[in-house]
């Protein structure tokens, strides 16, 4: 039978969680950039909507935390 990689290896199992929530965080952080482009280009309501201006600081605080993790893994 063979182990479980990731139980017999807790501290692989946490670099892949924290680069997983690395990357997804890149892509919601250009894709939010390239949306709220695409809204300012078109004249959009929704480019001055609350949750635009409210998310995407969110999303790169998110995107910083596990990089910084990452540092000490």
């Amino acid at each position: 039978q063979r182990a479980n990689y990731a139980w017999t290896h807790p501290i692989m199992s946490t670099f892949s969680v924290l680069l997983n929530i690395h990357l997804i965080s890149i892509a919601l952080s250009v894709g939010l950039l390239t949306l709220r482009f695409w809204w300012r280009y078109t004249d959009s309501r929704l480019a001055c909507a609350r949750w635009t201006r409210i998310v995407p600081p969110v999303v790169d605080t998110v995107l910083f935390i596990p990089r910084e993790a990452l540092k000490f893994e």
